[in-house]
């Protein structure tokens, strides 16, 4: 079975040197036993420091980097060329915008992305800080799986919450109707859901 091992806020890890080793061991092993490794850090200097730098350049190498005003700075630039950026998507990533804009370079090549994100895709895959998923624990515990409603509606999603809302109902009637005579149903016709678009531009 795939699996991707996430490890978020690399750097405190990547302090420790028995983390160091382990890490080093799964970059060298996991990709023959259908596993990947993916690591979250808020600063290139935090791998460029890591004595594992090269093994973690060498095996990751499909990179996503966010927005940075100060890349074309000589130290920070210094850091983006070491992994693999030429002086035109420094560039980018300078005038990119934060929590819009996502650089993707991998040796299938590299790409700005603008994915269009709107209010409820903010709302859901937005949230991850500590105090959101405790609120979202503490919504599931009132609520169960009508949760959804009521954090949309937090956020100033009221009518996405509504047409959740509607949409759940719905698929109680259908769940029951199959468990009465075998018959699923499915209606999208009144499925009015904004649709959300990804561009990007090759460089």
């Amino acid at each position: 079975m795939p699996t991707l091992i996430v490890i978020d806020e690399a750097w405190l890890l990547l302090a420790r040197d028995r983390f160091g080793q382990k890490l080093e061991e799964w970059l060298r092993t996991l990709p023959k036993k259908n596993a990947a490794v993916m690591l979250a850090t808020q600063s290139l200097a935090d791998i460029e420091r890591s004595p594992y730098r090269s093994i973690i350049v060498e095996s990751c190498q499909t990179k996503i980097f966010l927005p940075n005003a100060e890349a074309r700075t000589e130290q920070s630039a210094d850091l983006y060329r070491a992994l693999g950026l030429n002086e035109r998507q420094i560039e980018l990533l300078s005038y990119a915008t934060p929590k819009k804009h996502r650089f993707y370079s991998s040796p299938l090549g590299q790409r700005l992305f603008d994915m269009h994100l709107g209010p409820v895709a903010r709302a859901l895959v937005g949230a991850g800080g500590r105090e959101d998923i405790a609120r979202a624990k503490t919504l599931m515990a009132q609520y169960g799986d009508d949760w959804p409603y009521y954090w949309l509606l937090e956020r100033g999603c009221h009518a996405e919450g509504q047409w959740w809302r509607q949409w759940r109902k719905r698929q109680s009637q259908y769940t029951k109707k199959e468990e009465g005579d075998g018959v699923f149903c499915t209606d999208n016709t009144d499925d009015d859901r904004p649709a959300h678009r990804a561009e990007s531009w090759p460089l």
